[in-house]
This record gives C-alpha cells, sequence and structure tokens, in this order.
C-alpha cells in the first residue's frame, strides 16, 4: 500500500505524452478570391474568379463555395455567387467566376468567400476555410477620366508630372509664369504707350506735327 502511495505521488499529468494528430490523410483546401480588373469604376463590369486548391492527401466531399460580398451594392451581372462540387480530388483543383457591377465609388466593399467541406469520405463534421481578400477602390466616372489625363499627361511631360498633386502644382507654377509672362507685356506697351505719348506733347508744344516729321 505504501508503494502504492508513493508511485501517486510521483506521478506528473504534464509528462504524458500524447500523439499528434495526423491529418495528412485529410483534404485540405486553399481558396484564393481574385479579380482581374486594375482599374475598378462604378457602374462597370468587374470580374470575380474564386481558385479551390487541394492540397490534401485525400478527397474533399461536399465543397460549397458562397460569398456575401455582392449585396445591395452590386449587381450580379452574370454567374451565381455561389457554388458546390461534389469531390475535388486530392492535388486537384477547381475554379468558378462571375461578373459583378458595382453601383458605388469608393473602397471595394466585399469580405473573404467562404468554402465548407467534408475532409474524408468517413466523416460528417465539416471543415471551413476563408479566401484571400481583394483590396482596392471603386473609381467614379470623373476619377476614372482624371486618372486617364494623367496617364497622357505623364507621356507628354516625359514622366516629369505624374500624379494629382504634382499637376496641381505645375498648375499653380503655370498661372504664375503666365502672370508673370502678362504683366510683362502690359507692362511694356504702357510704357511704349507713355513715351509716345510723351513725344506727341512735345512736338504739340513745339508747333511740330506729325505730317512734317
Amino acid at each position: 500500500l505504501a508503494f502504492a502511495l508513493g508511485s501517486n505521488a510521483d506521478y506528473d499529468e504534464d509528462e504524458i505524452e500524447t500523439e499528434p494528430i495526423d491529418r495528412s490523410y485529410e483534404a485540405q483546401l486553399l481558396v484564393r478570391k481574385v479579380i482581374a480588373e486594375d482599374v475598378l469604376v462604378e457602374f462597370s463590369n468587374i470580374t470575380v474568379t474564386y481558385g479551390i486548391f487541394n492540397t490534401g492527401g485525400s478527397a474533399a466531399f461536399s465543397v460549397d463555395l458562397t460569398d456575401a460580398s455582392w449585396g445591395d451594392l452590386y449587381e450580379v451581372v452574370e454567374g451565381e455567387a455561389s457554388q458546390s462540387w461534389t469531390r475535388i480530388a486530392a492535388g486537384a483543383s477547381v475554379n468558378h467566376t462571375i461578373i459583378v457591377k458595382p453601383k458605388y465609388a469608393g473602397p471595394l466593399m466585399n469580405q473573404p468567400a467562404k468554402v465548407t467541406y467534408l475532409p474524408t469520405s468517413d466523416t460528417d463534421e465539416p471543415q471551413v476555410v476563408g479566401s484571400s481578400l481583394p483590396v482596392g477602390k471603386v473609381l467614379s466616372s470623373a476619377e476614372k477620366y482624371m486618372k486617364m489625363a494623367l496617364q497622357v499627361g505623364k507621356y507628354l511631360t516625359l514622366g516629369f508630372v505624374r500624379t494629382e498633386g504634382e499637376w496641381k502644382v505645375f498648375g499653380s507654377l503655370s498661372a504664375v509664369l503666365f502672370a508673370l509672362f502678362m504683366g510683362n507685356t502690359m507692362a511694356l506697351k504702357g510704357k511704349a504707350w507713355h513715351k509716345d505719348r510723351q513725344s506727341r506733347i512735345a512736338m504739340e508744344a513745339l508747333g511740330v506735327s506729325d505730317e512734317s516729321k
């Protein structure tokens, strides 16, 4: 009895070693959400592609993709914001594409897509994974044309003026230089007129007319 009690006293639960769970035989899905367009504009089509990759050692079953991003701020032009696959084999991938049209201008309003799946054929406990999240800004029509004008201006100025801020500085300097040029021109014209007027007054005082010159 004393030996048994002594054995229990020396027992440390922290020394229990648990075997790691081997999940190499299960499906492991990675989800990517990509927008094709570099420039996003209000009331213009945006192409969104979802890519699902199975990097695990087993097929994934009952795969469901949903994306709640495209609510009242968007119009779904083509495709559906949800899609299902019965099975995605190990090492395989699938894609799903939709086209949406934003009804607003401002920061891109969206959220990660959600994918649920069964990692093996003998389980009924689904796994959930989220997609990557695209970021960007939806331009207004005016901002779109401003961007195009900046691109043209960049080439016209050989790359010296590229951004809206640089164009504002360039415009301000141009306005100052133009004002100085016009001021100098008017000053010279005024000086010439004043000199001519003084000359006419002097000739009239001497009784000399323009015809006698």
